[in-house]
């Protein structure tokens, strides 16, 4: 009897103990809306964070691509060389300036002229791809910088000249065929030409266009760098120890012109580009113009 009232005592002070289970109570309507909405601003907020780390690691992969693309990338001050000056030259001379241009970290493009001069339709090209190169450029002429390669000096914002150096002006010359008319329409046509190309180098020189063809005669004028500064054909003198390093520009060699001294007329389709014209002295008479020098 007094186990049986013991038990009942303690079932009566500690009723949960008889519980073997109890029931969660079901949250109110006001607080489930309460916790979706806590969710829901967790999940913006982790989203937000995802955006964010994915932002700055696209950023970070920039600077890394335009780190990398500047390692790679030009020289502040490079250099390019002019020796040849004819259609083999031309067009590389002017894709390594489109490259450079391109690379976006090059302040000072520098041009090292050493040269006997060329063809004049290919220095005219490389004259427009220093003219519009986009940021400035300097003339060095080491060694000599004749014929058409003095004009080329003279597209630089900046010229210079070793001291060692030799400049050459004369008449532009080449190979013509035809009878008298057609042979005078070419002789008109290099006097032209000549007073043209003078008007770039007249701009910058102390002389006029005549007093430069004076000087230069029927045949030649040649300048030391003391006559090239006193008469403005460049700006100044540099040692050659202090041009930029040179890139190198490969030449598209053409196998013709090589072995028979000719330029090859057959495309990379073996067609002919540059057939005899049907009636000479008609169309541009620079077809019988081969070279400036």
């Amino acid at each position: 009897m007094k186990a049986a009232a013991f038990a009942l005592s303690l079932f009566l002070a500690f009723p949960t103990l008889a519980q073997t289970t109890t029931e969660t109570p079901k949250p109110t309507p006001a607080e489930q809306k309460k916790k979706v909405e806590e969710t829901k601003k967790k999940v913006e907020e982790a989203k937000e964070k995802a955006d964010e780390a994915s932002r700055q690691a696209a950023k970070a992969q920039k600077e890394l691509d335009e780190a990398t693309k500047k390692d790679d990338s030009f020289p502040e001050k490079v250099t390019l060389e002019i020796e040849d000056i004819d259609d083999s030259t031309a067009g590389p001379f002017i894709d390594k300036i489109e490259e450079i241009k391109k690379g976006g970290t090059t302040k000072e493009l520098w041009i090292r002229i050493h040269s006997f001069g060329g063809v004049i339709d290919s220095g005219e090209k490389m004259i427009d791809a220093i003219e519009n190169a986009g940021i400035p450029t300097v003339c060095v002429a080491d060694h000599k910088a004749m014929s058409m390669a003095f004009y080329i000096l003279q597209a630089c914002d900046r010229r210079l000249m070793t001291k060692r150096t030799v400049l050459m002006i004369h008449e532009p010359a080449g190979g013509a065929r035809g009878n008298a008319t057609q042979m005078g329409m070419i002789a008109d046509y290099l006097t032209k030409t000549h007073r043209a190309i003078l008007e770039m180098a007249a701009r910058k020189m102390d002389l006029s266009v005549d007093q430069i063809i004076a000087k230069a005669g029927p045949t030649a004028w040649f300048l030391t760098w003391q006559e090239a500064v006193d008469h403005k054909a460049v700006d100044g003198t540099v040692d050659s120890r202090e041009i930029p390093p040179t890139l190198k520009v490969e030449a598209k060699m053409d196998f013709l012109r090589m072995l028979f001294g000719f330029k090859s007329c057959m495309d990379k389709n073996g067609e002919m580009t540059c057939k005899e014209n049907p009636r000479p002295g008609v169309s541009d008479p620079k077809f019988y113009i081969q070279e400036q020098r």
